[in-house]
């Protein structure tokens, strides 16, 4: 990564502030703010495996699977 013409220090590097798609952190960015959206949405993670979550609506039951940056939404009803 290069500095922005015009302000080009030597012997500094540039601080990201963010996670850019494509670096190594950035999976794991993504996954730490899905992880806070749906427990905000009342969602609760699987204690088998973590990419699965699930909420309870009276008997109504929806899943959320998450596989890289895919959902997969599952919905029982009776």
């Amino acid at each position: 990564m290069e500095q922005p013409e015009h302000f080009a220090v030597e012997n500094k590097v540039c601080l990201l502030s963010r996670a850019i798609c494509g670096l190594k952190q950035a999976a794991r960015v993504w996954n730490v703010k899905i992880d806070s959206v749906l427990k905000g949405l009342g969602f609760v993670p699987s204690k088998y495996d973590s990419c699965i979550y699930s909420k309870i609506f009276d008997k109504n039951v929806t899943y959320v699977a998450l596989y890289v940056d895919d959902f997969f939404v599952f919905f029982k009803f009776d």
